[in-house]
């Protein structure tokens, strides 16, 4: 169970972190994240109801993710035009949004039902409380994103790209102890 919550964790940072060589080749694709949280997914589902669907959803971001590897779409905070070119690309960029934080409600869910059969109640509400946290900054910045295209918002939109980044690795590092506690045999407390 361990693992697989590391799993989560390790694409998840392949999700956040965009290093680019070159200018446009990505070092971490996003699409081999989503395929590494699909693939975690996948031995989760059984577990619990919520796991399925996030695991769709990644398979659904990996695709619309591999054009990304050459052709970054998204704000870009080093240009001094935080535009975009075309009004598709804005649609994959909500498009991409609602799915992340769709897999990333799911995966919630579903560990959430797995920390309530364990009687894990401590860890299941710090967990709903950094979900909602996420939530809070994933929406913030669905709303505000499409104004970037036409008025001058560096500030709001930085604070909301500073929270969400803060957010999620809250979530990331929940995962982490998540997977610990629930590899933790039955009955026994240490």
């Amino acid at each position: 169970m361990r693992s697989l919550f590391y799993r989560i964790g390790y694409g998840l940072l392949f999700v956040i972190f965009d290093i680019r060589f070159l200018s446009n080749l990505d070092l971490l694709p996003n699409f081999i994240g989503y395929l590494i949280i699909m693939s975690a997914l996948w031995s989760l589902r059984q577990q619990a109801p919520g796991f399925r669907n996030g695991m769709w959803a990644a398979g659904v971001l990996s695709l619309l993710s591999l054009p990304q590897i050459l052709h970054p779409i998204g704000l870009r905070l080093n240009e001094v035009d935080l535009g975009m070119t075309t009004n598709g690309e804005l649609a994959v960029v909500l498009v991409h949004g609602l799915l992340q934080l769709f897999i990333l409600t799911s995966i919630c869910k579903g560990t959430y039902h797995l920390l309530i059969m364990r009687g894990l109640h401590d860890l299941a509400s710090s967990l709903t409380a950094r979900w909602v946290f996420y939530f809070i900054c994933s929406v913030y910045l669905l709303i505000v994103y499409p104004f970037a295209l036409n008025i001058d918002i560096f500030s709001a939109l930085l604070v909301g790209l500073v929270a969400a980044l803060i957010s999620i690795i809250m979530l990331i590092l929940s995962f982490r102890s998540i997977g610990r506690e629930l590899s933790k045999p039955l009955g026994l407390e240490v």
